[in-house]
Parts: C-alpha cells; structure tokens; sequence
C-alpha cells in the first residue's frame, strides 16, 4: 500500500475514531461504567466546537456510507459465462474461451511472444487486456489497432450480430521485447 493510501486510511480512521468516541461520551450515562468522560462541551479551548463537529463528521459519514450502498447494489456484476437462449437451443461463451480465442488469434498473427490474456465479462461488456513481448515489426501500432479491430468483429460474429455486446481490447505493455538495439 502506498504511503498517500495509507495516509487517506489513517485520517479516515481518526475521524471515524473521533465520532465513535462522541457516542460513547454522549451516551456513558446509560450504562455503568467506573469511570466518566467529560461531556462534549465541557472540554476546554474545544468544547463549543465538538458538537457542531461531531454533527457535520456524523452526516457526512452518513451520506458516504449510502452512497457506498448505492454503489455496492447497482455494480455491474462479473460473470465468468454469457449465456445467449434460442428457440433452438442455448449459446453459452465463457470467459476463457474468450482469452483462448484472443491467444490463438495472437499466435496466429506472430506479433507477441508469451502472451498473457485476461478477460473480464459483465452484463454486456467484454473487456480483454493482453500483456507479452511483441516481436520486433515495423508498424508495430498500426498492426496492433488493425487486429484489435479485426479480433472484435471475429468475436461479435462469435457471439451473433444482433447481441449488443461493447467489447474493448487493451494492449498493456506495447513496445517491442529488445530495448538493448543501438538508437
């Protein structure tokens, strides 16, 4: 975790902190314990301001906390299979399918040694991120976009043309394998 995650955590956790401990201040007397705190304003240089604080922390935690629900439900779902039905019968594609036929178009094309497929699949989207060592070709991204966009018509006819399907291919390391050649 980088020192500026870490960072966000920690504030994040002191506030936290900091309103859990204005609860249980404000509601010590409801159960017995052998020792009190201070009520909120009772403490000094800060006490007329802890209040006002403890509310404002207390609805901004309350609006993060359901935006974080909204999020949580309305998240697209990952799937590992699309299954497509027919009056003929079921179509069902999986996710490694997808990234054998992205991998054998690869080999097929020779513009990468070694690669490595990974697709991930939601309601109706396909998104494929390819890492490997490409062979040493002139019009190296040219060649790149051209078969990306020849892959994702291969995969839209895979899948049938009246599907709405967005399927997006990503090359994530695109510079040839030997960095040692004279420049």
């Amino acid at each position: 975790m980088s020192k500026l995650k870490k960072t966000i955590v920690a504030i994040f956790l002191l506030l936290f902190m900091y309103l859990c401990f204005s609860v249980i201040v404000s509601n010590q007397t409801y159960v017995s314990i052998p020792f009190y705190f201070l009520n909120l304003d009772e403490y000094p240089l800060v006490g007329e301001w802890l209040p006002t604080i403890t509310f404002y922390l207390a609805g901004s935690v309350f609006v993060v906390l359901f935006v974080l629900m909204l999020v949580t439900i309305f998240y697209p779902k990952k799937l590992s299979q699309f299954k497509f039905r027919k009056t003929d019968g079921v179509l069902r594609i999986s996710k490694k399918a997808v990234e054998g036929v992205v991998a054998e178009a690869l080999a097929a094309e020779k513009l990468m040694k070694n690669p490595n497929v990974k697709a991930t699949m939601s309601q109706k989207k396909i998104k494929i991120k390819v890492k490997g060592d490409f062979q040493i070709v002139s019009d190296l991204y040219g060649k790149t976009d051209k078969w990306s966009e020849q892959l994702e018509t291969q995969l839209h006819d895979l899948i049938g043309p009246d599907v709405k399907i967005s399927i997006k291919i990503k090359f994530e390391k695109p510079q040839p394998e030997n960095n040692n050649r004279v420049k």
